[in-house]
């Protein structure tokens, strides 16, 4: 019989249990890069969730979230590329490999499935600059820094912004469309309600 595969499902926060959303923040929440406040007002306006594991084990997890204009337009004018900023742009964030399940593959189970969800839409995350687990995983993700690392009014560490499918300087007139907004979500049996 064959090992089990690294399989990677989404939900939107609506359609997932009440055990799905607990095992989430606690794995987010062990990655120590939001506070729990901000999590739990955040998970709501996510565009989905995304749960990474085997059966029913969960070992990571990250989101989508629909773009907040203010704050993301924030972001890139502190990374000095204001230029940069595309309202479409959704926010890649909380991503977070549960510390037993590091090395194991999950993250690039996890990635692929991500990939494979955005298809060309313009994507965009932030992470700490000496976060030395996310930092060499940016580039192979397909992702690219925007900018230089910056300081930010709602974190006291240095901050790096990246970014998917964006042009160096957005122009609504192109009229581009960047795929799908929801693309098959999937119901396996595998939903991370375990830990």
């Amino acid at each position: 019989m064959a090992p089990a595969k690294i399989q990677t499902y989404f939900r939107r926060p609506i359609d997932c249990s009440p055990n799905q959303l607990r095992a989430f923040t606690r794995i987010v929440m062990e990655g120590g890069e939001v506070p729990l406040a901000n999590l739990q007002r955040g998970i709501p306006m996510a565009e989905v969730l995304f749960f990474t594991g085997i059966g029913n084990i969960l070992m990571g997890v990250g989101a989508f979230r629909f773009a907040q204009a203010g704050y993301h337009r924030y972001l890139f004018a502190q990374a000095g590329v204001p230029e940069m900023y595309n309202p479409d742009s959704v926010e890649t964030c909380w991503l977070c490999v549960s510390k037993p399940h590091r090395g194991k593959g999950v993250w690039k189970d996890a990635r692929a499935a991500r990939l494979a969800y955005l298809g060309n839409r313009p994507a965009h995350g932030l992470h700490r600059a000496a976060n030395d687990l996310i930092s060499p995983l940016v580039e192979p993700s397909g992702y690219a820094q925007a900018g230089t690392p910056f300081h930010s009014d709602t974190s006291e560490h240095l901050l790096r912004l990246v970014v998917l499918n964006h042009d160096p300087e957005y122009d609504a007139a192109k009229g581009l469309i960047y795929g799908p907004r929801h693309a098959p979500v999937g119901a396996g049996a595998g939903t991370g309600a375990e830990a």
